[in-house]
């Protein structure tokens, strides 16, 4: 639990600080609190504790009250249990923040469905595609698992070998199927070919050749001339 509450904290502080920022109108002012705060929100969670206050001093009262009210809405428990919304939002700044940790951590202490889909595409804007392959892997909402293979198809090629190892370990329909989309959105060309090659599926056969007749490429072109001549 400590820890949960450690990534809520963060969260909210991201909140905070984004808030502040926004009131002040960085970057477009200036004062010193703008690029402290750009500072900040590019250090990470832990430089994050003590400086919050300073920055909201550079504000006036009122837009410092603002900020603080939005942070501690974030910090009432049972308000962020009650608010999907502001769970949600908390979980894509912290993504685009790098905090990997503290995304994980409520992920996995997370009940709402929505927000979870949240937090994986925060890991992917963070670029954290390795709990992304975990979730495509072995959770056990089939839902969650698909919209994770997703991400890793936005994620880029680099994960390819991990999409083509989660294709070959599941044999559910609606998983390969997200697989062969998510390799057309890599543009990933060599690992379609291989299953359009060897899946034994026809409708799935069909979808890998059907994104391959999309893709702009020798090797694809090739063998969409291979598939006519046979």
């Amino acid at each position: 639990m400590p820890r949960l509450i450690t990534a809520i904290v963060a969260a909210a502080l991201a909140l905070a600080l984004l808030e502040i920022r926004d009131r002040l109108g960085c970057p477009s002012v200036d004062t010193p609190a703008c690029p402290r705060i750009s500072m900040l929100l590019g250090a990470g969670v832990p430089a994050w504790l003590p400086a919050v206050p300073a920055a909201a001093e550079e504000a006036s009262q009122a837009q410092a009250e603002q900020a603080y009210q939005r942070g501690a809405k974030a910090l009432d428990e049972r308000q962020w249990e009650k608010d999907p919304a502001l769970r949600g939002e908390a979980a894509r700044q912290l993504g685009l923040m790098g905090a990997e940790a503290q995304l994980w951590e409520i992920y996995q202490a997370e009940a709402d469905p929505a927000v979870k889909k949240d937090i994986l595409q925060a890991l992917f804007l963070g670029g954290k595609g390795e709990k992304l392959v975990e979730v495509a892997r072995t959770d056990r909402d089939a839902k969650l698992r698909l919209a994770a293979i997703r991400n890793l198809g936005l994620a880029g090629k680099r994960w390819g070998e991990q999409l083509v190892s989660i294709y070959d370990a599941d044999q559910d329909k609606s998983i390969r199927t997200a697989v062969i989309h998510a390799l057309f959105l890599q543009s990933n060309v060599q690992p379609l070919i291989a299953i359009a090659r060897k899946e034994a599926n026809p409708e799935l056969k069909r979808e890998a050749v059907q994104k391959l007749s999309l893709m702009r490429s020798k090797e694809a072109t090739e063998f969409m001339m291979e598939l006519l001549n046979k």
